[in-house]
């Protein structure tokens, strides 16, 4: 199979990327970078007043990974952020779907409220920040495309390198107390997920809406409280 990725320089661009190329599939990522750019790793901006006549290369599929995906970002520059995550985004499908090709957005439940676990995906958007309205906005773009377009919403995505838990893990490790919210929830889900989640639907090529999550909600104070057990911490150390 041959796949764009763009916005390949981020966290699940990038091991998406990593993944097709381990599959035998040919990828070629977009970066926004200048100097890294080459054939297979072609340059796209979406940030450009022009890029909607970039030149992209012919594939089956193409993943649509980049994106402003800060809620302080967005709610700053949101006509930047309008750009970037729904303007160039829903372009560049329509064109791409125009010549055969299939495109997967990767959307986020936070275009829900959040005030109800386990939203079925019929159910119609409610966001409540900016960035959840932009990702309202690109869905509505892409589902307009009918079955050329799939949509892939991720809940919270969990990685070792993610600030927060970066931030627990070293406090606790040394033996501080941290504070962790025991009203605010999450269904957090492995970077592993939700590639093999991707590839999947790519695999598939069946428009729609595709929402990956994990099994249960649980609250940040639930999670901090599991990191300290697997550190060897006393839980006690995570306040609320």
């Amino acid at each position: 199979m041959k796949a764009i990725v763009v916005g390949a320089d981020g966290t699940i661009g990038s091991a998406l990327s990593a993944a097709l190329v381990q599959r035998g599939d040919t990828v070629y990522g977009t970066t926004r970078r200048r100097e890294l750019a080459n054939a297979r790793r072609p340059f796209l901006d979406l940030a450009s007043p022009d890029v909607q006549a970039s030149a992209l290369p012919d594939a089956e599929v193409a993943f649509f990974c980049a994106g402003i995906v800060g809620y302080a970002k967005c709610r700053s520059h949101p006509d930047l952020a309008r750009q970037v995550n729904v303007t160039t985004p829903v372009g560049l499908a329509r064109r791409l779907t125009t010549v055969g090709t299939h495109v997967v957005l990767l959307s986020t439940n936070a275009v829900f409220d959040g005030r109800e676990p386990k939203v079925p995906a019929r159910r119609l958007p409610c966001p409540t920040t900016v960035y959840g309205h932009l990702a309202a906005e690109a869905e509505q773009g892409f589902g307009a495309l009918g079955p050329d377009a799939s949509i892939a919403r991720l809940t919270k995505l969990i990685t070792a390198d993610a600030p927060r838990f970066a931030r627990w893990i070293a406090a606790l490790s040394d033996g501080e107390t941290i504070a962790a919210f025991s009203d605010l929830y999450m269904s957090p889900i492995s970077l592993d997920d939700a590639i093999s989640s991707l590839l999947a639907i790519a695999d598939a090529r069946i428009g729609g809406i595709f929402q990956i999550s994990g099994a249960d909600d649980i609250s940040y104070h639930e999670a901090a409280r599991y990191i300290a057990s697997r550190l060897g911490v006393s839980p006690d150390l995570v306040q609320q």
